[in-house]
């Protein structure tokens, strides 16, 4: 995530404020959501695996144009 310039305080708010866009429930060691949010008015996605007691940030990156419809729906 630092690598895409993405810091702690950026994560929490994409985790409180972000929508839930897939679950999955299968894919992790625990069921897992896909969420949309902002950081600096810029879409970005993150993967949050949800444990019985903790989360774990499986992924943040910025959702490619190609293959989401305004970065929610897949195309």
């Amino acid at each position: 995530m630092f690598e895409r310039g993405v810091s702690a305080d950026d994560l929490i708010s994409l985790i409180t404020k972000g929508e839930m866009i897939e679950e999955y429930h299968d894919d992790y060691r625990c069921p897992a959501v896909l969420m949309l949010g902002q950081v600096r008015g810029i879409p970005h996605h993150n993967v949050v695996a949800i444990c019985k007691d903790q989360l774990i940030i499986v992924t943040v990156y910025r959702p490619n144009e190609d293959d989401w419809i305004n970065n929610g729906c897949r195309k």
